[in-house]
């Protein structure tokens, strides 16, 4: 018999959380550029910070239509959060990368998973997209999410947790070491 476990929402650490809260520890005053989903909104809304960029962004004409006379960069953008994205585009891509071209403003991202692991296909996972954002923008994302040491540091600051008695699961069965 298969015991079950039941999880409280407040038991449970995202990386769109994280990406939230450090905006709000730093004292983020201004708007963020984001790519990603809805969850990372939510944790956006729930900390007061402002937000666009989630959903589709097509190219609807050419480049230079687009530059010139569509994309006017918001000035109260103070920061880029990468998440994934079904919706990933040419568009968003060029949105992130005009403005990281600020060195003030933040590049956040969730985590690095390269790809999902589904057994015949290559699904790309919110690494691929942070890599390609790094690549045009010339910077490096503040990573969130594990291996990285942000989650354990609010892990240890927050709840006392002790390293040395602790052990943190993972959501992939091929990050094994």
């Amino acid at each position: 018999m298969q015991k079950s476990v039941s999880l409280l929402q407040d038991e449970i650490i995202s990386t769109a959380f994280l990406a939230a809260k450090y905006l709000k520890l730093i004292n983020f005053n201004k708007k963020a550029y984001v790519i990603g989903s809805t969850g990372i909104t939510r944790e956006l809304e729930a900390v007061g910070i402002p937000y666009y960029g989630v959903g589709p962004d097509p190219l609807n004409t050419n480049l230079g239509e687009f530059v010139n006379n569509e994309f006017k960069p918001d000035p109260s953008v103070g920061a880029v959060i990468v998440g994934f994205d079904e919706q990933f585009s040419f568009v968003k891509m060029v949105r992130a990368g005009s403005y990281l071209n600020d060195p003030k403003c933040i590049f956040i991202a969730t985590n690095t998973d390269e790809r999902f692991p589904l057994p015949g296909y290559v699904i790309p996972g919110t690494g691929s997209i942070v890599k390609a954002i790094e690549t045009c923008s010339e910077r490096k994302a503040i990573v969130m999410g594990k291996p990285n040491s942000y989650i354990a540091d609010v892990l240890m600051n927050e709840h006392g947790i002790i390293p040395e008695r602790t052990l943190m699961v993972g959501d992939r069965y091929n990050n094994i070491l």
